[in-house]
């Protein structure tokens, strides 16, 4: 009699550990966060513990489709207990849905979008070589912070590139584009979390899992897996690089209108643009356009009154342009509220930049009240308190940049948190504190 079972091989073993590894991670992931921005609790904060970690709607939806292919996937194989075609078909399917998130997130959740594209800009403009860090690392021990000078904010938030060459046109030079395209940018890989990672992955593992069935890999579903990945992927890629094209027909079309001084029309072609791309209305440009062609129609609205602020701003009536900014900064339209915020930002900057760091930091507090993880506004408000030697806000400002930093993904973060210990330790040495300054530069070195 041959009632004895046969030892599963190396291999097989090896396939149903990664199918239970698999299986696990797609269930974790349906629990933890996929992508989380930090903001202010009701956009307002006072304290560096009022801010929290903002997730897209959307998220909610994946994670419950997440639930619904593991089902599928289970049921598949309850009846052979095999892996069948179906159990293959079920997991690339949901392989395709997870690598669809980032389009669906940085597309149809514009003030988030917004929100993690202005983040990841602070972050740039504090770390690359012509930023603030680098460019005050000769001069940031010495005189307390008073030589150190900071670089100006970008000009504008660019929410995605928009084409303005032809379909046909497009080769390998514009990859960088399609990535954004795709809502693989910076912004996102900054502040996905281990939820999307864990979903993608898990996937990945259970499509080799339902590669065997009796013992054996089946070397047509090999191919089966590649043919529905492709497809799928295809038509999702194809959807996607259509969607800047067809949104550059529209701005183009509000440019002609413009010229004829059909302001209204123009004003429905830029509306027709962000309903195909609704993170556009984020755009600091799309944002201008529009208050431009407001202003023309003699619009009151919070466009037109951002508009000819930053007009006042531009002609150099920086009082009448901040009190109307101030105005501004509490628009219920985020993305208003948000360029608001960046001018007054701005003239933040220009108060540091000249000496004033009384009037800097008051104009800072007002930035951080709306934005408590404005990684430039924490930076520049401990360097304005290190020039007025109030040593206790200098050691608050290392914890909140501290505490806003973990929000991060890449570990350049690392380098700010250094950054505002070492200046932790330039005040604790003001005040003769040796024990405090070398507590700040351990921690400078191991942040």
């Amino acid at each position: 009699m041959n009632g004895t079972k046969s030892i599963p091989t190396m291999n097989q073993l090896l396939f149903r550990c990664v199918t239970l590894v698999g299986y696990a991670a797609v269930l974790f992931s349906s629990q933890r966060p996929w992508f989380s921005v930090p903001t202010a609790v009701d956009g307002n904060m006072n304290r560096v513990i009022e801010f929290v970690a903002n997730e897209p709607r959307c998220t909610q939806t994946f994670q419950f489709i997440m639930v619904v292919g593991i089902s599928i996937l289970t049921l598949s194989s309850l009846k052979t207990r095999e892996w069948s075609l179906l159990s293959n078909l079920t997991t690339c399917s949901m392989l395709a849905i997870v690598l669809a998130y980032p389009y669906v997130v940085m597309t149809y959740s514009p003030s988030l979008t917004a929100d993690a594209i202005w983040l990841q800009m602070q972050h740039d403009n504090l770390i690359w070589l012509g930023g603030d860090i680098n460019l005050s690392a000769e001069a940031g021990n010495a005189f307390w912070g008073n030589k150190i000078y900071s670089v100006d904010i970008p000009r504008q938030i660019k929410i995605a590139p928009i084409p303005t060459h032809h379909f046909s046109e497009l080769g390998i030079h514009h990859l960088s584009d399609a990535l954004n395209w795709f809502g693989y940018s910076e912004a996102f890989c900054q502040f996905s979390k281990g939820g999307w990672s864990m979903a993608a992955c898990g996937w990945s593992m259970l499509i080799a899992g339902t590669l065997v069935a009796k013992g054996e890999v089946q070397f047509s579903r090999v191919g089966y897996s590649i043919v529905t990945l492709t497809l799928a992927l295809a038509s999702f890629g194809t959807y996607v690089v259509s969607v800047p094209f067809i949104v550059a027909g529209h701005i183009d079309d509000a440019a002609t209108l413009t010229r004829q001084r059909d302001y209204a029309a123009a004003i429905r072609s830029l509306e027709l643009a962000c309903q195909r791309m609704p993170a556009l209305e984020h755009d600091t440009h799309w944002i201008a356009q529009r208050g431009s062609l407001e202003c023309k129609l003699g619009g009151i609205n919070s466009h037109a009154q951002l508009f000819r602020a930053i007009e006042l701003e531009r002609v150099g009536k920086y009082d009448a342009a901040y009190e109307q900014l101030l105005s501004l900064i509490d628009s219920g339209d985020t993305a208003i509220a948000r360029e608001a915020i960046r001018a007054v930002q701005r003239f933040a900057i220009q108060d540091f930049n000249s000496g004033n760091s009384l009037s800097a930091a008051e104009r800072l507090n007002i930035v951080l009240v709306k934005q408590p993880c404005n990684l430039k506004a924490i930076y520049l408000s401990q360097l304005c308190f290190l020039r007025q030697g109030h040593s206790l806000q200098v050691e608050e400002m290392s914890k909140w940049l501290d505490k806003a930093a973990r929000h991060l993904s890449f570990n350049s973060k690392k380098i700010l948190s250094a950054t505002v210990h070492k200046y932790g330790a330039i005040s604790s040495s003001q005040k003769n504190d040796a024990a405090a300054a070398w507590h700040s530069l351990r921690q400078a070195k191991n942040p």
